[in-house]
């Protein structure tokens, strides 16, 4: 049951999908290409009348957590080459922190 693709169809699609493509390639693609809609013709003969559909198969729970200082992986790796030559440099620092200037500021 081979679905037919011509190598006009294949050079389109990769031209669409911004692909160059030599001689070659066209056929082993078009030959790839070919199987995938066999198969996807297989599939379409599977009776699936009492099948209830799904909107996902994987249940997925949302993880929240308090905000809180936490010391970041970037600053443990500091420690072990003298962080205090970093902060030094900075311009402003809290704590073992660089400081910065706000991002986001409340009009009142």
């Amino acid at each position: 049951m081979s679905n037919k693709i011509s190598k006009d169809e294949v050079r389109k699609v990769a031209q669409l999908s911004n692909i160059g493509l030599d001689e070659n390639e066209v056929e082993k693609l078009q030959s790839e290409m070919e199987s995938i809609l066999d198969y996807v013709g297989i599939l379409e003969k599977i009776d699936t009348t009492n099948v209830e559909p799904t909107s996902y198969t994987v249940l997925l729970e949302n993880i929240v957590r308090e905000d809180g200082e936490e010391p970041s992986l970037a600053k443990k790796d500091l420690q072990s080459i003298e962080q205090g030559k970093f902060l030094d440099q900075a311009p402003q620092t809290q704590k073992e922190f660089f400081k910065t200037h706000p991002i986001f500021v409340s009009k009142k």
